[in-house]
């Protein structure tokens, strides 16, 4: 081997050697100082280093009451006064100090906290920055007592308050003075000095800006908005409410402004709102409007569906109340109208009866009927009681539910019923008599609506008046007719009547769907049922109803929905005609 390459090789040895022995030993540094703060650290005077967390918090915490229990020397125009730390709330954040402490030689890559370490054992060490707080308005405040209060010959700008219910006032004048925002600053930066060695803030002489003729003018002006009380009307409920005097002088605020575009101070008057809040609130129950319920509007003559919005509490409204007292107190009449919003949502809301999904008429069928019988008031009359139900979805729907027994006391009569084939037209069974033609109407409405049949029962004979197969008869508890409402709406029927018609209408939403009725034509056919006698002046044997044939027939409902598809149910009725009766 050649005696330069020796020399490398050895060289290279040797580095190696140097820098393997400087990370051993940064290793050796970082093992056993793994959670003590680095280096030489030090805040305000206060050496960290090599302290752990807990005792530097303890140390910083030491030096803040240090700081905190020792007052601040200030001179001011020959006058000395002491700033007291806690008067203004100082605070020195412990952690955030202790933390930067721990970060120090820890920030960066590995390779820049090796360069760290190896170079802060010649440098002066790490001074850190003292974040502080403290209530600049009450420093504001104490310096301002300093200026009125402490000086020989303050300057003093003027003032009006209302103390008590009454004007206190003082007027302007010149005199010596300090810059408020000046004295601040300047006394900023000796808050964390522990040296607390005098401050001297500089004063000057100060010419008063405004005159005691602009004190009078304000001190009038506050006079007239205390003259007396003010009312607040709500004309809406034809109420009004008096605001006495001392509640405005508790409310008035009157703040003088000193940061001004040009230099002069001005005085703002006000209201306080919350003051105001508090007096009228009492009065709520008197000055609400009661909420008003949504309203779901069906005109069956127009078959519109209307729904009436709902109207909730309006009451005082609190944002707009300061306003209106001021608007009163300034007034000639010192009235107002009180503001009012929206409150409390009526029991029943536009979105509740939205929720019903009532859209339009699904339905509607007519029966007709011949004029001025007896039949015609139980018709009329189990209409009026079925108008304006309404039935719930998935709620099934019973007319003797509703309407009950038909009784002389609810409005029925007597008038012919069909019994076993025969027209019954005296007794108990016949009260009520007539209201199948309602039944039928009823029937058909639920029909073309395209709903789901329960149950319904026909008539035992055919009456021409009534569509063949589509028909049903009532009687109490049964036969009754039920439907169950398979929409997602509420179904809400109307009826309505004239001397020779009986109308059923449906209102809701069937999701589109047509309905078509058809009809088989007559099977299975039948002889007379033979019905056997009965009393009757005529000779015995004598035939005093022939009968009629019995039939069947198959009533279809075609479902057709707004895809095009289309569904079909059946029903099979059958008829046995009026019976063949002889007397007896």
């Amino acid at each position: 081997m050649l005696r330069s390459n020796r020399l490398l090789l050895g060289s290279l040895i040797v580095v190696g050697s140097l820098v393997g022995g400087l990370l051993f030993l940064f290793g050796i540094d970082r093992a056993t100082n793994g959670a003590e703060i680095l280096g030489d650290v030090t805040v305000n005077g206060v050496e960290l280093g090599g302290l752990g967390e807990f005792e530097a918090i303890e140390r910083v915490r030491a030096m803040e009451q240090e700081l905190v229990d020792r007052p601040i020397p200030v001179v001011i125009a020959g006058r000395t006064f002491d700033l007291n730390p806690v008067l203004i709330d100082f605070d020195i954040d412990e952690q955030a100090i202790v933390q930067a402490a721990l970060d120090n030689g820890r920030e960066g890559t590995i390779f820049g906290q090796l360069g760290w370490w190896l170079g802060h054992f010649g440098d002066d060490g790490t001074e850190l920055e003292i974040p502080y707080a403290y209530d600049v308005a009450a420093l504001e405040e104490i310096v301002t007592d300093w200026q009125m209060n402490g000086i020989d010959d303050p300057a003093h700008p003027g003032d009006v308050s209302v103390q008590n219910g009454a004007i206190v006032y003082s007027y302007p004048r010149s005199g010596t003075g300090i810059e408020i925002s000046e004295a601040v600053y300047a006394l900023d930066t000796v808050l964390t000095d522990r040296s607390r060695s005098a401050v001297e803030l500089s004063s000057r002489r100060i010419e008063a800006l405004l005159s005691d003729a602009d004190i009078d003018a304000v001190v009038e002006r506050v006079d007239s908005i205390l003259a007396g009380p003010i009312t607040l009307r709500a004309p809406q409920l034809d109420r009004e409410i008096s605001i006495p005097r001392s509640v405005l002088a508790d409310a008035l605020v009157v703040l003088r402004l000193d940061d001004t575009f040009d230099g002069i101070p001005q005085f703002h008057v006000r209201l306080d709102r919350d003051t105001i809040l508090d007096y009228v609130v009492a009065f709520a129950p008197y000055l609400e409007t009661a909420a008003i319920d949504a309203d779901l509007v069906i005109d069956d003559v127009e078959d519109t569906v209307t729904i009436i919005p709902s109207v909730p509490v309006q009451e005082p409204d609190p944002a707009g109340l300061a306003s209106a007292a001021w608007e009163a107190v300034i007034s000639e009449s010192r009235t107002a109208d009180i503001p009012y919003r929206g409150g409390r949502e009526a029991a029943l809301s536009t979105a509740d009866v939205e929720a019903f999904g009532v859209k339009e008429k699904i339905s509607e069928f007519t029966t007709f009927h011949s004029c001025c019988q007896a039949r015609v008031t139980n018709i009329q009359q189990i209409a009026d009681d079925t108008d304006g139900v309404w039935v719930m979805p998935g709620e099934v729907y019973s007319l003797n539910a509703v309407v009950g027994k038909r009784k002389v006391q609810n409005g029925y009569v007597c008038a012919g019923a069909l019994l076993r084939g025969e027209i019954v037209d005296e007794g108990e069974i016949c009260i009520g008599g007539g209201t199948s033609q309602f039944t039928t109407t009823l029937y058909n409405a639920i029909f073309f609506a395209g709903v789901e049949d329960v149950y319904h029962f026909k008539h035992t004979v055919w009456f021409s008046r009534y569509p063949e197969g589509r028909e049903a008869t009532l009687g109490y508890p049964n036969p009754d007719i039920k439907f169950r409402n398979n929409t997602n709406s509420v179904i809400v029927i109307m009826t309505s009547h004239t001397d020779t018609s009986v109308t059923v209408k449906f209102f809701g939403d069937n999701g589109g769907i047509e309905v078509e009725a058809g009809l088989s034509g007559r099977y299975n056919h039948s002889a007379p049922f033979d019905g056997g006698c009965v009393p009757d002046e005529a000779p015995s044997g004598t035939v005093i109803q022939n009968g009629t044939p019995g039939w069947t027939v198959t009533v279809y409902r075609y479902i057709i929905y707004p895809d095009g598809t289309k569904t079909t149910e059946s029903w099979v009725e059958r008829y046995q005609g009026y019976w063949k009766l002889k007397s007896c």
